[in-house]
């Protein structure tokens, strides 16, 4: 009888903020708000004070992206294209699905949950809207993004 191989986290207590993120900077939803480019500049001041530590966990919303747009690398790679190929026709054809796929949960690099994602990096975790409306979390996909 095979084994499952599973993995866990420790419990730890979680105290639950709301709070209002914005989009990444630089991000096509960043990008429709149509900032004013007098206001630009204090804009992109908010917004780097707001994300400046970097790290915490999430639940919804927006991600705090370290290295770039992982929406359009969930809906190429779920649809078999590696990311060598981001540039290709047919990646162009499925880059509009990218903006289905939500985010789950922010999972940081924490040291008092003894989780450390190689160099206190982040994972993410993704889905897309069909499968969460559908309650498919088996098609979740787990990004990690480093510094």
């Amino acid at each position: 009888m095979a084994h499952k191989q599973t993995a866990g986290f420790r419990p730890q207590r979680c105290v639950l903020h709301a709070g209002m993120w914005p989009p990444y900077y630089g991000s096509p939803e960043w990008n429709a708000c149509e900032i004013k480019a007098r206001a630009e500049k204090s804009v992109q001041a908010w917004w780097y004070d707001v994300t400046r530590d970097g790290h915490d966990h999430r639940f919804g919303g927006h991600p705090l992206q370290i290295q770039g747009n992982m929406q359009t690398e969930c809906a190429l790679v779920s649809k078999g294209l590696d990311l060598s190929a981001w540039n290709s026709k047919a990646a162009e054809r499925l880059k509009s699905d990218a903006a289905n796929w939500l985010l789950l949960l922010q999972i940081a690099s924490d040291d008092r949950a003894g989780m450390m994602w190689g160099d206190v990096d982040n994972l993410y975790v993704w889905i897309h809207r069909n499968a969460l409306r559908a309650r498919r979390f088996e098609e979740a996909r787990v990004i990690m993004q480093c510094y």
